[in-house]
């Protein structure tokens, strides 16, 4: 697969305790590696350690 052919998403999460945001971009590959359950995905805050809901998008680059 070449690198246009891969498309890229935007994986975002806002805490609902303290308010910080989570923005990352991965691949299609990347994320069903990392988050196998994508439609109950969440992620541990780093500052206060609430889980957070993700929100997937798919990006053109």
């Amino acid at each position: 697969m070449t690198e246009k052919e891969t498309k890229k998403h935007r994986i975002s999460g806002i805490c609902p305790q303290c308010g910080c945001s989570h923005l990352s971009t991965m691949t299609e590959e990347e994320i069903k590696e990392k988050f196998p359950d994508l439609e109950n995905a969440t992620m541990e805050c780093s500052e206060c350690l609430a889980s957070m809901e993700l929100g997937f998008e798919e990006i053109d680059e």
